[in-house]
């Protein structure tokens, strides 16, 4: 075993070890809490570096010694975290994944009217979208380009899941006589109709975006046609 091959073991058994403690509910040393941290940070490096890489030259034409090479790190760490390049991208989806999931868990949680909670979800979505914007660039690429050199990730699940949402949220809002009786999916699209038109204007028009104070006025004018008469 040379000795890069070795400084990876040893790294792999210092955060198994911390894994397993974590897991115990034991508590952990200065060292063990000081080696999480490294082992975020670079995990952390190779994300920020790989997506990086991706919006500027594209997935296919990325290559691991590339992303390696800018997050300033050797191959044998990027397969020890990711294995691979889909791997990597498959962390970053990861990522996305958990901040949506925080983001719907909030929302669940919210009080207030259903009106309150659509412009809540539709605010925060638009402000990671600007928070990722590499990453959204990414992501379209991908999911408009050949599939070939796409990566095996279903990228209609948030889109679908956003939807399922925004449902839920219209037939609670009927069912709490908020909103008159509507037929449901034409309510789910027309008012994600509009988050999505914000999203492009941000994304490719920002002179003439509404910006999320005009999305909120358009969501009201648009929540106001399902009022109950």
């Amino acid at each position: 075993m040379n000795q890069m091959r070795f400084n990876c073991f040893v790294k792999k058994m210092k955060a198994d070890r911390i894994e397993e403690k974590r897991r115990a509910g034991r508590p952990l040393s200065k060292f063990a809490k000081n080696g999480t941290k490294i082992i975020e940070d670079v995990r952390q490096r190779l994300l920020t570096a790989a997506v990086t890489l991706f919006a500027r030259k594209g997935y296919s034409a990325t290559s691991v010694r590339e992303i390696v090479a800018e997050a300033k790190v050797t191959q044998p760490v990027l397969y020890y975290y990711f294995k691979n390049k889909e791997g990597i991208f498959l962390g970053l989806m990861e990522e996305t994944a958990h901040g949506f999931d925080e983001l719907l868990s909030t929302l669940h949680s919210k009080k207030g009217s259903v009106r309150e909670k659509i412009i809540f979800l539709f605010e925060s979505i638009i402000k990671l979208h600007a928070e990722n914007i590499e990453l959204v660039k990414i992501m379209h690429t991908l999911l408009y380009g050949p599939e070939e050199s796409t990566p095996d990730f279903d990228f209609h699940k948030f889109p679908e899941r956003l939807r399922m949402t925004v449902m839920e949220l219209i037939k609670q809002g009927i069912k709490n006589k908020e909103f008159r009786k509507i037929n449901v999916d034409d309510a789910t699209w027309g008012i994600m109709g509009i988050l999505k038109i914000t999203l492009e204007a941000e994304h490719c028009h920002q002179k003439v975006s509404p910006g999320i104070k005009g999305m909120k006025r358009i969501v009201n004018l648009f929540l106001d046609g399902l009022k109950k008469i």
